[in-house]
This record gives structure tokens, C-alpha cells and sequence, in this order.
């Protein structure tokens, strides 16, 4: 929840795409298509991470750590597959354009939250690598982590 002049901004995305869109980062593209394929990004990569709650929550470490893997084979496949093609057509380092977006700084997270658990699921999406790679070498993003 983000509370902006005494209206509250709801869902991680939305709050994201705000985010985003302030000052001059350059993180939410201008281009009405790149901007879609960003949306894109963050609306399928949420669909994803919601089908991992189930697992998120399980108390039980073996099975816990099955439904991971049943997730990474299965609705995780389906949608990063997908997203990795249209990742890899950019032409660049980044998901999205010629430039960081918010979608390879979704995608750097979503690395290092799972890191753990699934250490080599993101092997399988060399495009989503490359753009979550990309994100962790941006200056901006490394003085930001260093600070947490």
C-alpha cells in the first residue's frame, strides 16, 4: 500500500508503474508499445508469482519445496517461457526496449527472492537472466542495494 497526497495506491504493480513514472529514471517507457510491453511484463510475471503463494505459505519444508518445483515446471514454465521469447526480440540487454525498465528490475527480484529455493530456474530464461543481470549492473540500482 502507498499513500500518495491522501489517496492510497493498491497492488504492487500499480505502485510499481507510479513509481516508475516519477522524475526522469527513464524506468516506464513514453512509447505507447514498449509501455504495453512492459505492462505485459509486470501483469504476466504477477499471474506467475501468484500461483507460488500456495507454496510460499506451506509450513512443511519437503512439501514446500515440491510445490516449488511443481510451480517451475509447470505454470512458472508456461509463462517465463513466453516472456523470455518477447525478452530475447528486444535486440538488447533488457527486457523491454534499449533501456532498464521496471520489468528487469521485476525480474532481478523475482532471481534473487527464489534464489534459494530454485537456484537454477532462471538458466532455463537466458533473456530474463540477461535483463535481470542488466538491472543489478545499473549504478542506480547497485547504490540501492548497498544501502539496504
Amino acid at each position: 500500500v502507498l499513500e500518495v497526497d491522501g489517496e492510497m495506491l493498491y497492488q504492487s504493480n500499480a505502485i510499481a508503474v507510479y513509481a516508475a513514472k516519477l522524475g526522469n529514471a527513464g524506468l516506464y517507457p513514453n512509447d505507447p508499445l514498449l509501455a504495453a510491453k512492459v505492462d505485459m511484463f509486470m501483469q504476466t510475471r504477477e499471474e506467475a508469482v501468484l500461483a507460488l503463494k500456495p507454496a510460499v505459505h506451506e509450513k512443511d519444508a519437503e512439501k514446500k519445496q515440491a510445490m516449488m518445483e511443481e510451480w517451475a515446471n509447470g505454470t512458472c514454465k508456461r509463462y517465463l517461457s513466453a516472456l523470455d521469447r518477447v525478452a530475447a526480440s528486444s535486440g538488447s540487454d533488457f527486457a523491454v526496449g534499449s533501456s532498464l525498465t521496471i520489468v528487469d528490475i521485476a525480474f532481478m527480484n523475482m532471481e534473487r527472492m527464489l534464489k534459494e529455493a530454485l537456484p537454477t530456474l532462471f538458466d532455463s530464461y537466458p533473456a530474463l537472466k540477461k535483463a535481470g543481470a542488466a538491472a543489478a549492473a545499473d549504478p542506480r540500482i547497485q547504490a540501492y542495494l548497498a544501502a539496504k
